[in-house]
C-alpha cells in the first residue's frame, strides 16, 4: 500500500526522498520502492505531518468604533494594526501579515454613529 501510495503523488519515476513523520512512523520500513531515502527527523514520532511546516497564525479583531470620534479607514487600519500586534507576541511574521478577511456593519441601535468591524489576519510562523 506504501508503494502504491508513493507511486501515485511522485510526479516522475525518480526516486523521491520520503519524510516519515507522526505516531505510526515506526511501521514505515528503512527501504521502499521509489523512495531515494527514508529520512525520520529527530522526535518524528510526535511531529505533527508537513502541514505544521506551513501552518500560519491567525489573529481576529472584533470591535465597535464610533465613527464620530474617528474615520471608517483609521478604523481599519487601528484593527489591523491590533491584529498584527497579536499575530507577531504569537510568534507569527509581522513582515507576511495579510488581511484575509474583512467586514463592516452599521450598528443603527447604538447612539451615536457606531460600526462594527471585524478583520482577520494571518502570517506565517517564525521559525
Amino acid at each position: 500500500m506504501l508503494e502504491r501510495n508513493l507511486d501515485r503523488i511522485r510526479l516522475s519515476d525518480e526516486a523521491v526522498p520520503v519524510v516519515v513523520v507522526g505516531g505510526g512512523g515506526f511501521l514505515f520500513p528503512d527501504e521502499l520502492p521509489g523512495a531515494a531515502e527514508v529520512l525520520r527527523p529527530h522526535d518524528f514520532d510526535v511531529a505533527n505531518a508537513v502541514g505544521v511546516s506551513i501552518a500560519e497564525i491567525s489573529a481576529t479583531v472584533d470591535q465597535i468604533v464610533h465613527l464620530d470620534r474617528i474615520s471608517r479607514e483609521e478604523a481599519f487600519a487601528e484593527a489591523e494594526a491590533v491584529a498584527r500586534s497579536r499575530i507577531i507576541a504569537a510568534g507569527g511574521d509581522g513582515g507576511r501579515f495579510k488581511v484575509v478577511e474583512w467586514e463592516d456593519s452599521a450598528l443603527p441601535y447604538l447612539t451615536g454613529n457606531a460600526l462594527r468591524i471585524r478583520i482577520k489576519g494571518t502570517a506565517a510562523l517564525v521559525f
